[in-house]
């Protein structure tokens, strides 16, 4: 018995996690939010639909698909995953402009005696559900800027740093709202803060080149205004020398899981007596109206060779699916 599991890429969070270890000869493809189950009744092309309970049975075939062929991307790095990982580090040291301008207001040396003389605006910040309890303890009692994280060096910055806490541009969540004439270190920072909760809000590491590049332009230039007004001016180089950084994203154990993959489709789909029957049909648009579909039958019946076109039926491209054969294998998908 083994487990063959097909992901393709998907844009929407999906609730459902593979199980720790599933029985029988099992294959899924995608990810799902309906279940439906496919009995076996006399032949491997005759199925029924049924409600499938929240448990994995045994000697099962599972298809998931949560979208069609217009999906971007491939699961082990595109150039469109290149860019949403390089603005993420960027986003990064954008946080330690941030946390060097804090410094520079606020000395490490003098960081605790500022904390106690703004403990009521701190309090009233965790009162108000702004700071968070672990936020609110890196406070307490040994404060140490470099184990703030973006949030809460933003948060300190508008409330302890004299950078007029009630101008309402720390209200704006739209970056395209924020002009130049606006106090030009709020605005940043602002910009910044916008920037990084959008980018943690996305539901899959995509970027197309016009988004990279608008946020990219907008990132670097608040990092380089921001560096200059605390005395940092090496900031460009350093955004220079990450645009070109060589990223390497895909393991050794993703490059084995796509070889595999790969070969698996070119023996799967490779049968010129395959018969796509109407249960075949109704099968895809099960996958279509419910996302999810469970192919159950004996082994050496057929079920894996059903699920590899279904995987491929809506133009998915292998390259955008992944082949597991056992449970813990998700572990290598990144």
């Amino acid at each position: 018995m083994f487990t063959q599991i097909f992901k393709p890429t998907c844009k929407t969070a999906c609730p459902w996690k593979p199980p720790t270890s599933l029985k029988g000869s099992v294959t899924m493809a995608s990810c799902c939010q309906s279940r439906v189950r496919h009995t076996r009744r006399e032949r491997s092309s005759d199925w029924e639909a049924k409600v499938l309970p929240n448990r994995v049975p045994e000697a099962s075939l599972l298809c998931f698909r949560m979208s069609g062929a217009g999906t971007p991307g491939s699961v082990d790095g595109t150039q469109n995953e290149q860019y949403y990982l390089r603005l993420h580090l960027l986003l990064m040291k954008a946080g330690d402009v941030l946390r060097t301008m804090f410094d520079s207001i606020i000395t490490p040396a003098n960081l605790l005696l500022e904390l106690r003389n703004h403990k009521r605006v701190i309090d009233k910040l965790k009162k108000d559900g702004i700071l968070s309890n672990d936020q609110y303890i890196l406070l307490n009692p040994n404060p140490a800027s470099k184990r703030f994280d973006v949030s809460l060096l933003i948060v300190l910055l508008r409330n302890i740093c004299n950078l007029q806490p009630n101008n309402p541009i720390w209200k704006e969540k739209d970056n395209n709202k924020i002009t130049d004439t606006m106090p030009p270190v709020i605005a940043n920072i602002v910009r910044i803060r916008n920037l990084r909760n959008k980018m943690q809000h996305k539901h899959v590491a995509y970027l197309d080149q016009k988004e990279f590049e608008d946020n990219w332009r907008l990132l670097g230039h608040a990092m380089v205004v921001l560096g200059k007004s605390c005395g940092l001016n090496n900031v460009n180089s350093e955004i220079e020398d990450l645009v070109t950084k060589t990223l390497n994203l895909v393991t050794p154990e993703m490059k084995n899981l796509r070889e595999n993959t790969i070969w698996f489709f070119g023996e799967s789909c490779n049968d010129a007596f395959y018969v796509e029957t109407a249960r075949f049909q109704d099968a895809i648009r099960l996958l279509k109206e419910r996302h999810f579909i469970v192919l159950t039958g004996h082994p050496g019946e057929g079920k894996t060779a059903m699920a590899a076109r279904l995987a491929l039926a809506d133009g998915t491209k292998p390259e955008n699916c992944l082949k597991l054969e056992r449970s813990r294998d998700w572990r290598k998908v990144d």
